[in-house]
């Protein structure tokens, strides 16, 4: 694994260790949420984003042959209409001496600054190399594309020789743009080394910073950057996860780790310098789900699958939701779960703060009914209040959750979609009502 050299300044440094906030009891009862309006685009949406007057945006991927895509941007209007669609794949070329070859790309995150311009990331994959890249790129409200930043094998003529990369979430405030991500291993090699870097609007680099546990946990063990977000003072939350056990030697069984680990929260000073770093008490595998953040209202939110490998139904070692409250320094404050039974292990993928100090989560949840998945949709209040919920599925089996944008009155959710009945994969974006 590659390990880039730190970039922050270790006097501003901060480790503590961060115990599990106290658990509050949900109320017995919960208001069903409504849904408004949906809208189907793509074979999966993987985010979504509230921009001026009404408008929303959504991120993920639309179909480019049997087994590519290319990453799909989308403008909505208020009552659920498609504005207009970008689609952006890396240049397909041909070498003369070789096969033909392909890129495939797909959008992982979408943020509006505070302009209107609009800032997408995601992932890259080419054809004969193993892992892959990853981009950003910025648009006008009316769709015209502004600048652009990648990192993936651009020619067919040179070697696989980057190391693999992708990203994971992206937020925009002011003149500073942050994305975050990780390097990992390819062929079923555990490795992962979070990091976050920092783009000025024109996305110009500014700087890169490692995402490193506290302390207690050495910096040369696994970690992963999952989520991002900008305070108002322009301080970068970020989330992630870190292993609690020691990376495998040459020697080990290929099954001997696990991958058990921890979620860490993180603060970046606007220049990348790290300001404290505190792990939690919770349990949490690798490849188990992503650590997101969102930041308003005096507090940092935080969600994460805990206590197992995945949701799905062929694992013992099933997942649960956790959310999780904590003030500006860090501090817990509170925490809820939910999913801990086999039946309704759950997921949660996404987190948002609404502007009463509300928040919102999206998630993938077992459905009893058919052992199938649904999208998992929950509201709770300032201080913890079980104020909504709701299953979405329908027609699908496996329906998983993506991402989740608070808006007055209520929120944007996507989804990602297998048919019951076979054909192609789909993309959905509700409108959700208090």
């Amino acid at each position: 694994m590659i390990r880039r050299p730190f970039l922050f300044v270790a006097a501003l440094t901060i480790l503590a260790t961060l115990a599990a906030p106290s658990a509050i009891a949900a109320p017995p009862t919960a208001v069903s949420l409504t849904i408004t309006w949906h809208r189907d685009l793509g074979i999966g949406l993987a985010s979504v984003a509230a921009g001026p007057s009404g408008s929303v945006y959504v991120a993920g991927e639309v179909a480019n042959g049997s087994f590519q895509g290319k990453a799909l941007l989308a403008k909505l209007s208020a009552s659920g209409a498609v504005l207009w669609q970008r689609r952006w794949v890396p240049s397909n070329k041909k070498n003369p001496n070789t096969h033909d070859f392909w890129f495939s790309a797909r959008a992982t995150s979408v943020a509006v600054a505070d302009d209107g311009a609009i800032f997408v990331t995601g992932f890259v994959e080419k054809d004969n190399c193993e892992g892959g890249g990853w981009f950003i790129r910025k648009y006008s409200p009316s769709g015209t594309a502004l600048a652009s930043f990648g990192r993936f094998q651009k020619t067919k003529l040179q070697s696989c020789t980057l190391t693999p990369q992708y990203t994971s979430d992206i937020a925009a405030r002011g003149n500073l743009v942050v994305v975050a991500g990780q390097d990992f291993g390819c062929c079923d090699d555990p490795a992962t080394d979070g990091w976050v870097r920092a783009f000025d609007a024109g996305l110009h680099p500014k700087w890169n910073t490692q995402f490193e546990p506290p302390s207690s946990i050495p910096s040369t063990w696994f970690d992963t950057a999952d989520g991002v977000a900008i305070g108002n003072g322009g301080n970068v939350f970020v989330g992630g996860w870190a292993a609690t056990q020691p990376p495998p030697t040459p020697t080990s069984s290929p099954n001997a780790y696990q991958g058990r680990g921890t979620v860490v929260l993180q603060e970046l000073s606007p220049t990348g310098s790290v300001l404290w770093a505190r792990r939690t008490d919770t349990t949490m595998f690798a490849d188990s789900g992503r650590v997101a953040v969102a930041v308003g209202g005096g507090r940092i939110m935080v969600s994460a699958a805990l206590g197992g490998f995945y949701v799905g139904w062929k694992t013992h070692m099933r997942t649960h939701a956790w959310l999780g409250s904590f003030t500006l320094d860090g501090a817990p404050v509170w925490s809820r779960s939910w999913g801990l039974d086999r039946n309704h292990a759950a997921e949660p993928t996404d987190v948002a703060i609404n502007g009463s100090g509300g928040t919102w989560v999206v998630g993938t949840q077992r459905e009893k009914r058919d052992h199938g998945l649904v999208v998992s949709i929950r509201r709770f209040g300032s201080g913890g209040q079980d104020l909504g919920r709701r299953t979405v599925g329908g027609d699908f089996r496996r329906f998983l959750g993506g991402g989740v944008a608070a808006r007055a009155g209520g929120a944007y959710v996507t989804g990602s979609a297998n048919p019951l009945n076979g054909g192609g994969e789909v993309g959905r974006v509700w409108r959700i009502s208090d």
